[in-house]
């Protein structure tokens, strides 16, 4: 339940700070992709700051850590979809290995399952 409970308030805090026209698609289970189009390098710093920031204001409301990792691709040179992916879905893993390293936390814990004990 309160995986569940996570994911709906992530993504309607996430929908609030996108630009018009975006789109967001559940992936996996807490993977979730979104198409930007036709926005500048210093907009997508802003989405993903904004969105880091928000995930920060919801641990208050939750009850309990929410972090995220991000990975962007842009496509300045009319990549295919999959390729594009690949890029981002790189750089994601980038992310939270960096994420990992400066918290030192275990990444096979379950931050929820942390809190419980």
């Amino acid at each position: 339940d309160k995986g569940d409970e996570a994911l709906v308030t992530i993504v309607n805090t996430t929908l609030k700070h996108l630009p018009k026209g975006c789109r967001m698609y559940r992936f996996g289970g807490d993977e979730f992709v979104m198409i930007v189009k036709s926005v500048s390098n210093e907009i997508l710093d802003r989405i993903t700051s904004n969105i880091r920031e928000n995930y920060s204001k919801l641990e208050k409301e939750l009850g309990y850590e929410v972090s995220t990792s991000i990975g962007v691709a842009v496509n300045t040179t009319g990549m295919e979809y999959d390729q594009l992916f690949r890029i981002a879905d790189s750089n994601m893993y980038d992310d939270k290995r960096e994420y990992y390293s400066r918290t030192g936390k275990d990444r096979r814990v379950s931050p929820i399952r942390m809190i419980e004990k």
